[in-house]
């Protein structure tokens, strides 16, 4: 009875030993999708039943991340890590007058350029234009910034950061360098820098097409990025 109980270990066992004769990736992950095929393939209906299994208990994000190409896939990957920071982010600033990203982003980039106008702010980030002044009116209400008459144009305001701003946003800084590095601490460094260069060219590109063709159709914007995709 005792021999029986672990005769699947020692078949495990020798399953193993014959992946690593002929595979050169050996890792867990590596076994268990081979011993699966090597499973389709040997048992009859098996594969028929797995397959079923697969079908019924796999969550609905890996169903929609299996039937997108490679480059919706690419692109899909960089918009939810960035819903996947705001998300962490507005845990890290739970206790502050500010609680997301944006509002971060808005203090910090004001705080930079001093007296900043509003439409500068917006484009730094690229947002829609109401987003981003309701983003600025929370900041006015909160007291972090101020606004002051333009003494160059009389028609529009200034905005700066104020004392209560700059405290606020010390403490931000603080709390969005803890979530920095919890974001990335389960990638190694050389692995994310070796990405920035891709990310930084497709990030040059299409913003200087936002800033200044944003009024452009689709149809027109087709056009325009095939004729300045080789300069």
């Amino acid at each position: 009875m005792k021999n029986k109980k672990y005769q699947p270990i020692r078949r495990l066992i020798s399953y193993w030993e014959e992946f690593e004769e002929t595979n050169s990736r050996v890792t867990i992950h590596e076994f268990a999708e081979w011993l699966l095929q090597k499973s389709i393939k040997e048992i009859p209906d098996y594969g028929k039943s797995i397959d079923n299994t697969i079908n019924r208990d796999i969550p609905a994000y890996l169903k929609y991340e299996q039937s997108i190409d490679q480059k919706n896939h690419f692109l899909d990957l960089i918009s939810r890590l960035a819903r996947l920071q705001e998300f962490y982010i507005r845990k890290f600033l739970s206790s502050l007058p500010i609680n997301s990203r944006l509002e971060f982003l808005f203090l910090y980039t004001i705080s930079l350029i001093g007296d900043a106008k509003k439409t500068e702010i917006i484009n730094v980030h690229l947002v829609e234009f109401t987003t981003g002044m309701d983003i600025i009116k929370r900041l006015l209400n909160q007291g972090l910034i101020k606004e002051s008459l333009n003494e160059s144009d009389k028609r529009s305001k200034l905005i700066h950061i104020t004392e209560k701003g700059k405290l606020v946003l010390d403490k931000s800084i603080r709390r969005i360098d803890a979530e920095k590095e919890m974001f990335l601490t389960c990638i190694n460094e050389n692995k994310w820098k070796k990405i920035m260069s891709t990310l930084e060219e497709l990030n040059n590109f299409h913003n200087s097409i936002y800033l200044k063709h944003n009024n452009k159709t689709d149809a027109e914007l087709i056009n325009l990025v095939a004729s300045l995709k080789y300069l």
